[in-house]
């Protein structure tokens, strides 16, 4: 990437090799190694049990329930899932906040 940012190459040239070596297996997967291990990092471990269990139960109720409920609200009507309308959503948005206080 650097040897493509400082060729003599139009700037359309550049943004197609770019994309070309971006794309290619041998690059992609080493960054894609890092992300993961940087969000799995920053994501699971930094957090404290509250904040697992938290998470926990929103990834298993958003994956088990096909359920929602309707909620329309000043013209606009969205669909909720369930666990968020009974106050399961209110719970991590509490625990999310106080982990960031926390830092």
């Amino acid at each position: 990437m650097l040897d493509i940012r400082s060729s003599g190459m139009p700037a359309i040239s550049k943004a197609k090799a770019a994309i070309v070596a971006s794309t290619d297996r041998k690059v992609l997967t080493p960054i894609l190694q890092v992300a993961w291990q940087e969000l799995k990092r920053v994501g699971w471990k930094e957090r404290g049990l509250p904040a697992r269990m938290a998470m926990g139960a929103a990834v298993t109720a958003l994956t088990l329930s096909g359920q929602g409920a309707g909620i329309a609200a000043l013209g606009g009507a969205i669909g909720v899932p369930l666990f968020v309308v009974f106050g399961a959503g209110g719970a991590l948005a509490g625990v999310i906040i106080d982990e960031v206080r926390k830092k």
